[in-house]
């Protein structure tokens, strides 16, 4: 069962570390919008986070 779990978790991670240009893209994206609506030194990142542990029973 561990086995199957660690391969999970690895394959999830490979897909999250694949994905993640699309979360930059939208990190970069409401960056832009903050600095022209609310303040230009304001920043924005968007993460996925990540609680396998607690998917995973």
């Amino acid at each position: 069962m561990d086995e199957l779990k660690d391969g999970l978790r690895q394959s999830y991670q490979q897909m999250l570390d694949e994905e993640q240009g699309v979360l930059s893209d939208i990190s970069d994206s409401l960056e832009k919008k903050l600095k022209l609506w609310a303040n230009p030194s304001a920043k924005a990142k968007v993460l996925w986070k990540t609680m396998l542990k607690n998917q995973l029973k």
